[in-house]
């Protein structure tokens, strides 16, 4: 999957990018911030499909008791970026840390080898609808 477009940084026009959206629109996946999830994906090439196999895995394991969303964390004591997958719950289950951890140990094996990296956490705040597309 190739998530470049010079002539259109936000990539809505690039069919990658739409395939990439409606996939994660199927999964009921929000993206917070769209043009800066989609431009650390040009990026770095190659984690595009890992995004898509991780929230398959995260809808999986989490269901539908569970928001999941795209976005970008800024590592607020340096200049890091990691693209993230947060889940959030109204009642956050007791074992949701052991979960993350089992679909971490399914997808982070993809990532050897590739720029950028793709974080599975929560924040413990309560589900907020976010935008799909």
């Amino acid at each position: 999957m190739i998530l470049q477009s010079e002539d259109n940084p936000a990539g809505s026009k690039n069919p990658s990018i739409r395939s990439l959206r409606t996939i994660l629109d199927g999964l009921a996946v929000g993206i917070e911030h769209p043009a800066e999830v989609f431009g650390y994906l040009r990026r770095n090439p190659g984690l595009a499909p890992i995004v898509v196999y991780a929230c398959t895995l995260t809808k999986g394991e989490f269901g539908g008791n569970s928001t999941i969303t795209l976005d970008i964390y800024q590592d607020l004591d340096g200049d890091d970026r990691y693209l993230t997958i947060y889940v959030r719950q109204e009642r956050y289950d007791d074992d949701i840390i052991a979960r993350m951890d089992r679909v971490c140990e399914r997808y982070e094996p993809a990532l050897t080898g590739l720029t950028g990296w793709l974080l599975l956490t929560t924040d413990y705040k309560a589900p907020h609808p976010v935008p799909t597309s």
